[in-house]
């Protein structure tokens, strides 16, 4: 009994430590969309190597990453490792070059198509020392698409996938994530959030309470469309382009009522009206 003990304790300890990391999308609802990350519990991070593809259209602009000091230091992620070594001269870096960029060379093995395509492939890292690691969540990088898509991330483990402060550790992560990208004109803000999570049940001003004040909304354009100077989107609460006696229930049913901020945000904008 006291050997087997001794075997369980043995493996227990050689077992590698867990470190969760989740990678995110944020729909910004003007063509752009933050990548982000969030290490809940274990190892911290040293760098990320992550393919982000759009299922139609392109992926044409790359931006919010860091640069300079900060790839070093506690501010958060910068190039690396690839564009670092290919591009840059670090006796005399000039962050401003456009070349240098999180953005894998397409030539690179197993690298996506870059900029211009559907396809990416992003490395980041800090080559902090312990005190100055950096924040456990943020924004990696924005990325600029060119037609409203679903875009995807994904880990490119060939070229790293995410790399932990202890090169034993394990990490596991919720992958692939996706995300719809509107892009093009964003909604209006009463169509966004915050504003936008109750417009749908007829709070216009976003206070989670339906009164006399977000009356003038559907009142003032009522019976108007789409593109009428008229035509206010906020009393839209179904936001088909057209403001009538479909919409009129949401206010009448909510009216001096508490709503819940449920609603889906955005909206086809500008609207296709019926």
């Amino acid at each position: 009994m006291r050997k087997l003990m001794l075997i369980v304790a043995a493996i227990a300890i050689a077992a590698p430590a867990l470190a969760t990391v989740e990678l995110g999308i944020v729909n910004n609802t003007d063509g752009t969309a933050d990548i982000t990350y969030n290490c809940t519990a274990g190892e911290a991070v040293r760098a990320f190597a992550l393919d982000i593809t759009v299922d139609t259209g392109t992926i044409d602009a790359v931006s919010g990453f860091k640069t300079g000091e900060s790839v070093t230091g506690s501010l958060g992620y910068g190039i690396f490792p690839g564009n670092f070594r290919d591009y840059i001269n670090p006796a005399t870096p000039n962050w401003g070059d456009p070349n240098y960029t999180p953005i894998a060379p397409s030539g690179d093995p197993d690298a996506l198509g870059g900029l211009g395509t559907a396809g990416v492939t992003i490395e980041l890292g800090s080559l902090y020392v312990d005190a100055n690691a950096p924040a456990a969540s943020g924004t990696l990088c924005i990325l600029d698409i060119s037609d409203t898509a679903l875009m995807c991330v994904t880990l490119n483990t060939s070229r790293g996938g995410v790399v932990l402060e202890d090169a034993t550790a394990a990490p596991t992560n919720t992958l692939p994530v996706c995300e719809t990208i509107v892009a093009g004109n964003p909604p209006p803000a009463c169509w966004a959030a915050p504003l936008g999570a109750s417009q749908c049940h007829a709070d216009t001003d976003g206070n989670l309470t339906v009164n006399t004040a977000d009356w003038p909304a559907f009142r003032d354009s009522f019976l108007k469309t789409y593109p009428d100077p008229a035509y206010n989107p906020c009393g839209d609460y179904d936001r088909n382009g057209t403001v009538n006696t479909a919409d009129f229930p949401a206010f009448r049913d909510n009216f001096l009522k508490t709503v819940a901020a449920d609603c889906t945000i955005g909206g086809t904008w500008p609207p296709t009206t019926p």
